[in-house]
């Protein structure tokens, strides 16, 4: 069970993949927006419910937006904002940025962590700073 009213969704992305279950939040993977219940992304390859729609990644570094609400994410190279709250939140490398609370945890191996509202469980970096 997600994290407000049901919502339930998770992302986890790697150097050269990535899977996002969504359900009612656009997620902009480097700058291009996206709406679907399940979106995995494999180098320049997405595909959305089971439909490959184009995408031109070039860079080795993905930046994800999810303009609303979302369950767990997970990322080892990439950039994660999430407008709203989260369930849990885990990177290896990039910035973490929460528009609102955190129920679980937040973890960031090398970046920067910044939630603007509450982390109910812990929140750790290794190398980076923790600000609200």
């Amino acid at each position: 069970m997600g994290f407000f009213n049901g919502f339930s969704n998770s992302i986890t992305q790697s150097n050269n993949s990535s899977t996002v279950f969504s359900t009612g939040s656009t997620i902009q993977i480097n700058g291009k927006s996206f709406n679907g219940g399940n979106v995995s992304i494999n180098g320049s390859e997405i595909i959305i419910d089971g439909k490959k729609v184009d995408f031109d990644n070039t860079s080795s570094q993905i930046n994800i937006v999810v303009e609303g609400n979302c369950g767990d994410i997970t990322s080892d190279n990439g950039n994660i904002t999430v407008q709203q709250n989260a369930n849990n939140v885990e990177s290896k490398n990039g910035t973490v940025k929460i528009g609102a609370s955190v129920l679980g945890n937040v973890e960031n191996k090398n970046g920067n962590i910044s939630v603007r509202g509450n982390v109910q469980g812990n929140c750790i970096t290794k190398n980076g700073n923790i600000s609200k």
